[in-house]
């Protein structure tokens, strides 16, 4: 496979990067997520389905989320994640960071409307009409992945 050997610690707890680090479990990489208790803020939802889903192949460990980024090829954290000095870090959020909007948190309707996605659904006179699902976590976490 394209990432056989590439070690990757996954410091998430949302669905883009748990989508992210799925594609790169795809592509060959050894991907490992900490989960000290047995318990991960995914796992809780939809009666762990998705959890099942999205962390197939991949490792759970509780080694601590620094010594698990300080072996690994890349790390892939959410805003407020450990820093690690990481061959690769790849850090996400919704809106970006740096900008106007870091840190903001924001529901996926308004994601999906401030992304202008919603411009060319529904009718004039009627409420938004959005995409259904997490559609904004799973686009970011594709982006992330490449």
């Amino acid at each position: 496979m394209i990432l056989d050997g590439v070690r990757v610690a996954d410091l998430t707890d949302g669905i883009a990067g748990a989508y992210c680090t799925k594609l790169l479990t795809d592509l060959g990489a050894d991907v490992a997520l900490t989960e000290a208790d047995g318990s991960h803020p995914l796992r809780a939802r939809d009666d762990g389905a998705l959890f099942d889903y999205l962390r197939a192949s991949q490792r759970s460990t509780d080694i601590a989320p620094g010594a698990l980024a300080a072996d690994a090829d890349i790390v892939v954290r959410g805003p407020s994640g450990p820093a690690v000095d990481a061959l690769v870090t790849v850090v996400i959020t919704a809106v970006g960071r740096g900008g106007p909007d870091d840190g903001l948190e924001l529901p996926e309707p308004v994601l999906q409307a401030r992304s202008g996605s919603l411009s060319g659904k529904g009718h004039a006179h009627l409420p938004p009409l959005t995409l259904g699902g997490d559609l904004g976590e799973y686009v970011t976490g594709a982006f992330a992945a490449l």
